[in-house]
């Protein structure tokens, strides 16, 4: 049984830190994306909201939206879009 425990703890582990690195490439990603989109108005982002802090306050809401089964798509986006 601990033997059978210790592999399910190392595949969590191993799943875990992958999520990690793919979550944090799709914040890169987002982040890069917003400091070249032409449609974002200049200046949005100071040294205190930064495009990757902004990136991690949408990503950690998005994902609270989608863990917590919330309906309130529409308002995430519309905060998004301000």
């Amino acid at each position: 049984q601990r033997g059978k425990d210790f592999w399910y703890s190392l595949q969590y582990l191993e799943g875990k830190k992958a999520m990690e690195v793919y979550f944090l490439r799709l914040k890169n990603q987002m982040a890069h994306f917003l400091e070249n989109d032409e449609k974002i108005r200049q200046g949005i982002f100071t040294e205190n909201l930064t495009a990757e802090i902004f990136t991690d306050y949408i990503f950690t809401l998005f994902l609270s939206i989608l863990l917590e089964k919330q309906n309130e798509k529409e308002s995430f986006l519309e905060f998004v879009k301000n």
